[in-house]
Parts: structure tokens; sequence; C-alpha cells
């Protein structure tokens, strides 16, 4: 396991610490581990799969690094190479040249160059209980995920830092188990992400304007609003069966995220957060730098182009192949704005605590940090993870956006009695002139108006009922 020393120092340091500004004997580990990448007539898929094997077994102190045959099981790398290298990258990119000796040598080229795009003490963290923002230039988030994809990172997924940070080395993701198909899906992701960027390199590195930008959020007390005795009138929506929240490209785009900002992006995630961040691989930076998220808190990612499509979802998740982002601004940043809040999780045995005024309270003010400080009018949303009311959960949200003074897009994702209900409802409310704290007084008093015992709750019902529509 890794010295407390070095979980101390990410813990407390100002600033990522970069794989560059490690003791020097690790740092010229890593640059003679890669320089044979550099020679790009010798490269070959083995030797890009030996070299983060050797990485990742010095790093874990488990192996001899000479002991080939216990490298660690890299099958979802491997296949994805192939697949990439035999059915993509000729077509995607009209080219007659190897993936493997063309890009690889690349990727391990920004590993080797990140003190050129990303300076020391350059990288700061954004904690827990403040708000700030850090800014990435588009070459640096390159070089980032390149020692992502290298696993250069000292930070394991297995140690005592999962308590403040995500992991950010790939490793898990291209190993076999679990998830084989999903993790595949996501492999080729990345890959078709550094074919892109490399065919693009020589420009980006040209415009320093062309950067990501995260923004955590944290709201204390004394600057909540008082959502039960507001009278603000309730906002727009527009309620969509079909379609998903990605499909509103000029609205901030909500990822119901783990509180470790991008879940299980890089290891075996397939789901919602998952996907949208191996689409955009450059969000996954912000696991770099994020500590965990509190209850007040959201993280903002502008700016993270797409590159990737896919196909599928949770098990069934494939590659859909190459992507171009054409929402940019004058300068070519990707006009894209996600927000990321965590939901409370809930099983069948605590589904019912969902109501309790103490919840709704916790999933009000954390939509509410994460609509409000976004300039855009529209948000794109929905609703259902983690065993949520699906009833409960659309009106928590129209609370805080109506709020925040935000329209909702919002997705039912193929629920046609939702999509009809929560119409009638809010078209209901709107022609009533019912505002924000008499929809906030409604709710928190559903739980008591149903009484107990009770297996289900119907919420929409219930809340047109006390507001006397």
């Amino acid at each position: 396991m890794p010295s407390s020393k070095f979980q101390h120092q990410e813990e407390d340091s100002e600033f990522v610490q970069l794989p560059y500004e490690y003791e020097h004997n690790h740092w010229n580990f890593i640059q003679s581990t890669l320089t044979p990448l550099l020679n790009t007539h010798s490269v070959t898929k083995m030797l890009v799969l030996q070299i983060i094997g050797t990485i990742i077994a010095n790093k874990n102190n488990k192996i001899n690094t000479k002991a080939i045959d216990q490298f660690p099981n890299l099958l979802c790398l491997d296949h994805a190479l192939d697949l990439f290298e035999e059915q993509y990258y000729p077509d995607d990119y009209q080219t007659e040249k190897s993936f493997v000796q063309t890009v690889m040598p690349f990727v391990a080229s920004l590993v080797l160059n990140t003190e050129q795009f990303v300076p020391s003490k350059s990288l700061k963290y954004l904690k827990r209980g403040q708000t700030d923002t850090v800014e990435v230039s588009k070459a640096g988030a390159a070089c980032l995920l390149a020692n992502s994809f290298f696993c250069t990172w000292n930070r394991r997924s297995d140690e005592a830092l999962w308590d403040i940070f995500p992991s950010i080395n790939y490793d898990e993701m291209f190993c076999e188990h679990p998830n084989y198909r999903p993790k595949l899906a996501k492999c080729l992701m990345l890959l078709n992400y550094f074919a892109r960027i490399h065919e693009s390199f020589d420009s980006i590195q040209k415009n320093p304007n062309l950067k990501i930008k995260f923004t955590r959020t944290c709201l204390d007390a004394s600057t909540l609003p008082d959502f039960s005795h507001s009278n603000l009138p309730l906002t727009a929506i527009e309620v969509h069966c079909e379609g998903s929240i990605s499909d509103s490209p000029d609205a901030l785009q909500m990822d119901f995220a783990n509180k470790f900002i991008g879940g299980a992006s890089i290891s075996y995630g397939c789901v919602q957060e998952e996907i949208e961040f191996s689409l955009c691989p450059e969000m996954n930076v912000v696991r770099l730098i994020c500590q965990v998220m509190l209850d007040n808190e959201s993280i903002l990612i502008t700016g993270a182009e797409q590159f990737s499509l896919h196909k599928g979802y949770a098990y069934t998740l494939d590659y859909g192949g190459n992507y171009i982002d054409t929402n940019k601004d004058s300068v070519g940043n990707s006009l894209k704005e996600t927000s990321a809040i965590d939901a409370l999780i809930f099983n069948r045995t605590t589904a019912l605590s969902q109501w309790q005024k103490s919840k709704i309270d916790r999933e009000i003010i954390k939509a509410y940090v994460g609509f409000s400080h976004s300039s855009k009018q529209k948000i794109s949303t929905g609703c259902g993870a983690f065993m949520g009311d699906k009833e409960l959960k659309s009106l928590i949200q129209y609370v805080a956006a109506s709020q925040a003074r935000k329209d909702l897009i919002y997705y039912t994702f193929k629920t046609p009695a939702l999509d009809d209900h929560l119409a009638k409802l809010v078209n209901s409310m709107r022609n009533k002139g019912v505002t924000v704290g008499q929809l906030y007084q409604a709710l928190v008093n559903v739980i008591s108006t149903v009484g107990s015992p009770v297996s289900t709750i119907e919420t929409f019902k219930t809340v047109k009922n006390l507001l006397h529509l």
C-alpha cells in the first residue's frame, strides 16, 4: 500500500503532484519504460500492453517487472486495440497507417512532455467546503489523460484515498472483469479520443484559449433560500418521453453523479454518468482534482468536448463510432456545460424514507446548487436514479429550478404515464398561480397525509389534493 505520507500530501496539498514531480527514481522509471514507444517503427500492441503492465506492477510492488507472464490482465484493452486498429481507425481517419505505431507513440510523448503543458503548481485541488474554479488547457487535459492511460499516477483505486478522491488510472477498465462488454466499449471511446487529439494536436497546442473549466460550488446555510416561504412563480417545463438529457445541447445538462465525481467511469461503470464521461473523456480530469462532494455542493464542467457516440446502455453498451462536436464558440471551445449532483441512494428497505422532510430538503438543496450556477436558462434533466421515486424526483427538481429561475427540459426515459401526468400537473399548478413555497409545502406534507403503514405513495395525486387542484 502507498505510504501514509503520500495520502497526507494529496489531502492537504493545494496543488496536484504531477508524475514528473514524483521522487526522482520513480519518474526516471516512467521515462525509461515509455521511451521504447517513441521508436514508432518498432511499436507493437504487445509492447504497449507490456509497458502498461510494467508500470502497474512496479507501482503496486507486486511482481518483478521482468516477469512478463505475470502482468495484470489487460484483456479489454488488448481486444480494443485490435478492434480499433482493424475496424475503426482505417475508416474513420481515412488512413492506411497503423494506429498502434502512429497514435500510441504520441500518447507516450504526451506523458513525457506533461511539464510543458501542465507546469508545476498549475493544477490546484477543488476541495470540500470551498467554491473555486480550475481551468485546464485542452493540450494539458490530453497530457493528464495520457498519464491515466499509462497508469502513471500514484493514486490507486484500492487505497484509503478513496475516502476523499476518485481513482484516476485506467487499469481497472483495461481488465477483463467485471462488465467486459461495456468496458470494451469505453476502451474504444478512449482510443478514439487519443486518435482525434493526435490528428489535431498541432492546432490545439498553438491555441492556449482552448480550455476545459471545472467549478466547484458550495452554498452554506446562510446563502440558501427559504423554499417554504418563497413567493416565486413556477417556471416553464417541457416534458419528453423520448430522448435523453444529452439531446438538448444548448441547455445545462445534468449529471446524476456519484458523490465521487465520475463514479466508475474509468473502471466498470456503464450508466448515465459513466457513459457521459466516456463520450467526453476530458471530463475525467475532474477526478484528479475534486474531493468527494458534500450535500450542499455541485461541480460544473464547461467545455468538455464529445468525441464518440454510443449504442445501448448498461450491460449492452457498445461503441457507436466517431462524433464531431460542432456546438462550439468562436475560439473552438465546446459549448457543452454539465452540472454534476449526487442523489441520495435508496433501496427497497429505505425507499419510503425519501418522502421525509430531511431527505426532500437535502435533494432540493442539492438540485438548487447544481441548477443555479450556470448562465444557461434551460436545464436538461430527468429522474429515476438510485431507486428514487420518479414523481417525487421530478417535483423536487421543479421546486429547485423554479427557485433558481430556470426552465426545465425533462426527459422521462420512455415512461409515458409520467410524461402525461407531470405535464398536466404542471399546467394546473401554473394556471392556478401556485408558488415555489406552496409546492414545497405540499411535497413535505405528502408523507403525513397518506399516513402509515403504506407500501407506495402516489406523489402527484397527493400533491394535487393538497394544492386543491
